[in-house]
């Protein structure tokens, strides 16, 4: 399986059709699936608001230097995501598949270059098999389907470690330290310092490990990465912006800093978690290739010698030590060093398809199979927990969400799950590891594509903001006379068409004289049912409640709500 010779299809095109399936899969869905997890909107409407402007109370003009939400700025992360989204606006229309046009681009980009790199590096097989489980590692797909930072930061700093990695082996070429220094650049563009961040925490732990390894500080080489060049080339990319943003807006630095300085040394919205987060969440964010960790570190430890094994467990340990001293946790931090360690799983497989090791026939392996498989199980029966949850009403709110499911894409969904794991488990104790780990990877393109393709876009109960939209644009909404109440889902700005504003007091309706009061304003049913009969005599409901799951957090205790559109009478 995989190899290159006459009796198979050669690397390069094995390569080509992982890259092009993997690119079908991170596009497939993206215009029908909703914007989810707040960033994403938060994205979409920053880049939108560069491309158009928006108009209002504390409104601005089209522009690329200032970033803005809404009426406020938007100081968590520099330009260059919001340029290249606005720019796919621009190509693809104002909605959700061009807003994810470029993480899916660049994740994308990640994989041609890590073929390029690893055939040259470790050789046709293991370059094939790496390529195929970062593609098709969970981490890796939902990066690529999501409009956040994470995907394109990825393209820059894989591209920098491997600038890094070859200096190391000495290659000593002028473009190499440079290309390294623009990656980094364009890195610092994208999300800040913390790409500096990733490659000295690789640094670091390629010192210690060659230490550990061969007895000795291997420091010298650190000059071959040039540096002062290097910090030249970081002010060349960087500083136009910086003295743009500064000049347009002069408190947007310091604002910025300042939020830097909140994830560094605190938590930002709830975003926490204890130490040892990613060793716990690791099993998820690397499915399915999670199943072959253990052998994976251990094949790695065994072979560290080898420069470019040891280079990797750098990155690994580098990159993870640093997320973990960091009181801001998220998922999507691991990504940067999904490539490392989907290198060091392509070296562990193929050594144990070759035989080379019996880690996959141990019976500590056959348990690990069976525990698999019963996770791939639960996994495939937990949509049906939406039809479970019997009919009940709190504050006059229907929370029973069953019938807003699509039941025959679940069903479907729960067939591929079984065969899924009942495909992978037969394999393995067959001793069939090729074709097992060819199904890993399959099987989770198959099960992706049927829950972006079918499942997602036909859940009714995810898509409370595009409903609610939907009720508003049927109506004249004057800039800035919608205003949603705590019910702030980012996303419903972007639907209704990015001129709804959060407000910060729950209590807004009580605190406020009606002559100010917004025409338009979207809340809880809980809030409307609670709220004192002479303020509601003031408002009239449009349009039925809209039912669903607000999948950013609770409200009054529950995640299944209902929400209510408000005309000022």
């Amino acid at each position: 399986m995989f190899k290159p010779a006459s009796r198979h299809l050669s690397a390069r095109v094995l390569l080509a059709s992982i890259i092009l399936a993997a690119a079908g899969l991170y596009f497939l869905g993206n215009g029908a699936v909703s914007l989810w997890d707040r960033d994403e909107p938060r994205y979409a409407q920053c880049s939108r608001q560069m491309l158009k402007g928006f108009d209002g109370p504390g409104g601005h003009a089209p522009g690329f230097i200032v970033p803005h939400f809404l009426n406020e700025l938007r100081t968590e992360k520099p330009p260059l995501i919001y340029w290249l989204q606005a720019g796919a606006m621009k190509l693809f229309g104002d909605n959700a598949f061009a807003v994810r046009f470029p993480s899916a681009l660049a994740m994308i980009g990640v994989l041609i270059l890590l073929a390029c790199a690893f055939h040259r590096v470790v050789g046709p097989v293991r370059a094939v098999w790496a390529v195929f489980i970062l593609a098709t590692s969970g981490l890796a797909i939902m990066s690529a389907k999501m409009c956040l930072t994470d995907a394109t930061l990825l393209l820059f700093t894989t591209t920098a470690q491997l600038c890094a990695f070859a200096i190391y082996r000495g290659h000593r070429k002028w473009w190499v330290p440079v290309l390294l220094w623009t990656a980094l650049g364009v890195g610092g563009l994208t999300k800040g310092p913390i790409v500096l961040a990733t490659l000295a925490g690789t640094l670091v732990a390629l010192a210690i490990l060659d230490r550990w390894i061969d007895g000795t500080w291997n420091l010298k080489w650190w000059l071959a990465l040039q540096p002062l060049a290097g910090l030249a080339i970081l002010l060349v990319i960087n500083g136009p912006w910086l003295y743009l943003v500064h000049q347009h807006e002069p408190t947007f630095l310091s604002k910025l800093y300042g939020a830097a300085k909140r994830h560094a040394f605190n938590t930002t919205e709830k975003h926490t978690a204890p130490s040892g987060f990613y060793l716990a969440t690791i099993l998820g964010l690397y499915f399915p290739w999670s199943l072959l960790l253990p052998t994976t570190l251990t094949l790695a430890f065994h072979h560290r010698r080898q420069p470019v094994i040891r280079y990797c467990l750098a990155v690994i340990f580098g990159v993870w030590v640093f997320q973990e001293i960091l009181p801001t946790k998220l998922p999507f931090y691991m990504l940067p060093l999904f490539p490392a360690l989907a290198l060091l799983t392509a070296d562990a497989l193929v050594r144990c398809i070759a035989r080379e090791y019996d880690d996959l026939l141990r019976p500590a392996f056959k348990v690990a199979v069976g525990v698999f498989a019963i996770a791939v199980l639960f996994l495939g029966f937990a949509p049906w927990l939406v039809f479970g949850s019997l009919p009940k009403k709190v504050f006059g709110a229907s929370l029973y969400l069953g019938d807003l499911a699509p039941k025959n894409a679940t069903i479907l969904l729960t067939i591929l799950a079984i065969l899924y794991a009942a495909t992978i488990t037969v394999l393995f104790l067959r001793h069939k590891f090729a074709a097992a780990a060819i199904s890993m990877g399959v099987g989770i393109v198959l099960i992706f594509g049927v829950l972006f393709s079918v499942y997602l876009p036909n859940a009714e109960y995810i898509q409370i903001p595009s409903h609610v939209a939907a009720i508003l644009r049927r109506q004249p909404i004057a800039p800035g006379d919608a205003v949603m109440i705590e019910y702030k889902e980012p996303s419903l700005a972007f639907y209704q068409g990015g001129s709804m504003i959060e407000k910060s007091t729950n209590r807004f309706l009580e605190v406020t004289p009606p002559d100010q009061w917004p025409t338009w304003i979207v809340m809880p049913r809980s809030l409307w049912d609670t709220t004192r009969p002479e303020t509601r005599a003031k408002l009239e409901m449009i349009g039925e409640p809209v039912r669903g799951v607000n999948y950013a957090g609770k409200i009054d205790g529950h995640q299944a709500i209902e929400v209510v559109v408000l005309k000022k009478k």
